[in-house]
Order: structure tokens, then sequence, then C-alpha cells
């Protein structure tokens, strides 16, 4: 596998406007990034993933052959639903424990119904794509997404709390895929409550009053400052961005990061 990346931020931190900056920066200086934001994986992807596990070879016969290019055939055309579910369940094989404590917050929590499906639907969306990814890309190559998998563990125990519970989320780290690389971008609770107020605020977010935003946000930063220590502790590269000032000296920082990096496309 290459390059994994994640980044991590408040909601209205400006994450992912970094994260774009990242793509664009890692691509111009030569490195390939799968790159997505809240999505179903690319078609592409899975045709990438089936030439690579199951190749067009001749039997000797027409019946030999059909099943690969089936195969291919839905990802095209039907959506792929079903070799996304073989991704899914490949990924769900390895990180058993990670799904068992997910589905173990979801439920203690007592979530309303559409903020499970929306919480699991996300996650679920996230493994069959880092699966696909993990299994198509060269050592050279990096992948980056926005929210990645230590953002979602930030949102599914921050969002909406009353509580911090530092040990759940050092469980989750534990069990998550360690990145390469953690960028993480810095910005004061109160700042990112004012920004979202002008703009919109996250969907588990709206309909809490601005005090409960508020305490959600404190909680969701002492997970981000877990996240770095845990990361440092475990040999991550931290590339940390300060967007208090001007836009462009917080994108020279992080391109900065990028840049120290060293790595060869």
């Amino acid at each position: 596998m290459g390059i994994y990346f994640e980044i991590i931020g408040l909601p209205g931190s400006g994450k992912s406007m970094f994260f774009k900056a990242a793509v664009e920066h890692l691509e111009r200086i030569g490195v390939r990034v799968f790159h997505r934001q809240n999505g179903r994986p690319e078609r592409r992807l899975l045709s990438l993933y089936l030439s690579r596990h199951e190749p067009l070879l001749w039997g000797g016969s027409l019946r030999s052959l059909w099943s690969p290019l089936r195969d291919r055939l839905g990802v095209a055309f039907l959506g792929s639903k079903g070799l996304e579910a073989v991704l899914l369940r490949s990924f769900l094989d390895s990180h058993m424990e990670l799904m068992a404590l997910i589905l173990k917050v979801l439920i203690r929590r007592g979530f309303p119904s559409w903020e499970r499906e929306l919480v699991l639907g996300r996650y679920l969306d996230s493994f069959a794509f880092f699966q696909i990814v993990q299994e198509v890309m060269a050592g050279s190559e990096a992948i980056l997404t926005d929210p990645g998998l230590i953002q979602r563990g930030i949102a599914l125990l921050g969002y909406r709390s009353t509580e911090t519970r530092e040990n759940d989320f050092l469980d989750y780290l534990g069990l998550t895929p360690l990145p390469k690389v953690l960028i993480s971008v810095r910005v004061l609770p109160e700042v990112c409550l004012a920004r979202m107020q002008q703009r919109s605020f996250p969907r588990r977010l709206r309909g809490l009053s601005d005090q409960d935003v508020m305490a959600s946000l404190e909680i969701c930063q002492t997970y981000q400052d877990v996240a770095e220590g845990e990361m440092k502790k475990r040999g991550v590269t931290l590339i940390r961005v300060e967007n208090k000032g001007p836009l462009q000296t917080s994108i020279e920082q992080l391109q900065a990061g990028l840049d120290g990096l060293h790595f060869r496309a």
C-alpha cells in the first residue's frame, strides 16, 4: 500500500478546503492521489480491483470468460452494488472489532434511526473505498479522504455528546488502520461556531442550541488533541495547520509540511 493520509479538524475549521489544497499540491509535485469526499466508490477503482483479482483470461470456452466479464458489465452499467458488498465484507473481516465498537457506541448513545442510518452508511462507504484503494494503489501513490476514519471517530463520539470518553476514542484509534501522515487543522471552537452560524451546520449538529454545539466542539477538540498525541506516539508524521491568520499563510504551512515528507512519486 502507498501513503495513507488522514486529515482531521473541527467542523467549520476549513478542513475540506485544506483537503482540496493537499490533493492539489500532492498531484502538482507528481504524486497520484486516490481521493474522495462523501460519496460512493468510483467505478474506475472497482474496475481496477477486478482487473487485479479477476483478470480476463481465456480458458478455452465462453463459459469461463463470462463470469469476470459479467462483473465488469455490472461495474460499468449496474451500479456495482454487489462488488461493493464483497469489498465491504473483506474490510469487515479484517476489522471486526472496530465495527463492533462502532455499533456499541451507536447503541449506547441511543441515536434516532435517521442518525444511526446516516452514521453507519457513511462508515460503510468509507470502509469499501479504503479496501478498494489499498488493493490497487502502488507504493508511490497516496490515499486521502474527507472525512477519513479518524475524523469519523471524532464525529461519532463528539457530535451531540454530553461527555468525553477518551478511553473509547483510544480504543477506536487502536483499531483503525494506521496512517503514515496526519494533517491536523487547528481552529478554536468559538471561531468554528461563528463560521457555521454564517454558513451551515453539519446535519448531525443541526437543531441544537449554540451552547450544545459549543459543547460538542469542545469535546471534538479534546479528541483531536488525543489523536495528535496518539499518532505521534505510534510514529505517524504530524502536519499541524494553524488556520487563524491569512489563508495563504496556512496553505503554505500545509505545503511545506507535505514537501518535507521527501517521498518519490
